[in-house]
This record gives C-alpha cells, structure tokens and sequence, in this order.
C-alpha cells in the first residue's frame, strides 16, 4: 500500500521522537496505528531519542487532558445551567407563609432546641446562612433588634477584632451587640490554613415564644410529610414528653 520511501520517512521521524500523530501530520498521512506499530517493532532507540519521544507523548498526553478537562467542565456547567432554569420557578412564590417554612426548616436543622436553650439561637460558620436566617426572622415577624445578640467562637490563632468587624458587616444591623468572642483553646498550636474561615458566628434573640412557634411548626411538618395524623393532645403531650415513643396517633 505504501512505497518504500515512505516507510522510510516514517521511520526516521520516529528515530526523531516523534509520535504516531506527529507522522502522520508532518506526512500528511492517515497512517493506522496497526501500520506505524509493524514498521516501528524492530527499531531500537537511544536513550535521547526515548528521552525525546517520551517528552512529545507527556505534552500531548497533558494537551489531551486539559482539552478533556474543558470539555467536562462545560457539559458540567451547561448541566448545572439546566437546574438553575428548573428551579427558577419556585423563586416567584416565596411569599411569607413560604418563608416562615423555610425558617422553621432551618432552624430544625441548626437552632438550639427549646429544651436546651429557652432563647432563639443559631450559630454557622457560613455567612450566608446567618444573613438568610436574619432576614426570614426581619421577614416573618416583628422582630426587636435590641434583643439580638452575637457571639463569635473561632480558633486559637484568629484575630478576634478582625473576626468581629468582618461578622459586624455580615449581619449589618445598627448598633450590633457582641458577647465576649470564644477562642477554642483545642485549637492552640494549630494554625488556621483556610483563608475563607471567619469562625463561627452565634445568633441569640431572647424571644421564647418565636422559638416555640419554628420549632412547633417544623415539627408539624415532617409528621405530615411522614404520613402521621396528627391529633393536637397528643402532639402537645408527645411535645412535652419527648422521651414517649411512638407515632403522633
């Protein structure tokens, strides 16, 4: 199929450490990889020329790599733009009947239960979730911001004045009240790697009634999403008595 020149040719490049791609570009060839391997078994490479061959196959193995990298972030990317456009629906709804779920959810999730803490309080690393929680309580009820109170616990080796200008932007209320911040003595003489860590901030509001209210009205949610009627006596008992086992009814 091929002349003998062009075996030849082929066969010098490879000496010059080039990879089957390189030939047949240079050549202008769509040489199969079954045809170059036959010509090239019985060649014998120096050390320089492995060295060389060797260094042309790394490049375009990273070339391969980086092209399959952008590849797979893009199919990731336009993935993840479909789920954004799936949910953008949801935004419109959320009047303040959808927030206060929301809230009560979340404080299901992060909030100091009554039994343990007979005031509103939430603590998380993530500032985002103390803005969210501030803004649905703002939201959902009548808040004074003169019963707000915040508390940073951070590691050993944190400037606490840095940490608490940074929280004091965060939650961006008027004349913010700051207990004494925590530093974790477990912490000492191991340094903070993560720049993007702030500590944790804690947010207490003395209001007993609002607390009861989240935590009640979550409560009445996953036992309507599990399945369980639910009889007022006897959630308030089972509410009361907590260490009572069994289903509401």
């Amino acid at each position: 199929m091929y002349n003998l020149e062009v075996k030849r040719m082929a066969i010098s490049l490879r000496k010059k450490g080039k990879t089957y791609t390189d030939i047949s570009r240079i050549m202008r060839i769509s040489f199969s990889k079954s045809t170059l391997s036959v010509w090239f078994k019985n060649i014998e490479l120096s050390a320089h020329q492995t060295q060389i061959l060797n260094r042309h196959v790394s490049r375009k193995l990273k070339r391969s790599q980086k092209i399959g990298l952008k590849s797979l972030i893009n199919k990731r990317v336009e993935f993840l733009e479909t789920i954004v456009r799936d949910n953008f629906k949801f935004l419109d709804r959320l009047d303040l009947q959808i927030q206060k779920i929301i809230l009560s959810i979340l404080y299901l999730g992060e909030g100091s239960k009554f039994r343990s803490t007979r005031n509103l309080r939430i603590g998380n690393s993530n500032p985002k979730i103390i803005q969210l929680f501030l803004k649905l309580l703002q939201n959902c009820y009548k808040i004074d911001t003169k019963k707000l109170r915040f508390r940073i616990q951070c590691r050993y080796d944190q400037n606490i004045h840095d940490l608490e200008r940074y929280w004091k932007e965060i939650v961006n209320i008027p004349h913010v009240r700051f207990y004494p911040s925590y530093k974790d003595k477990r912490t000492l003489g191991k340094p903070t790697f993560r720049h993007n860590y702030y500590g944790v901030c804690t947010v207490n509001y003395f209001d007993t009634k609002i607390q009861l209210d989240l935590e009640i009205l979550s409560n009445l949610i996953m036992e309507m999403l599990l399945g369980n009627k639910i009889n007022n006596k006897t959630f308030i008992a089972q509410w009361l008595n907590p260490s009572v086992d069994g289903k509401i009814s």
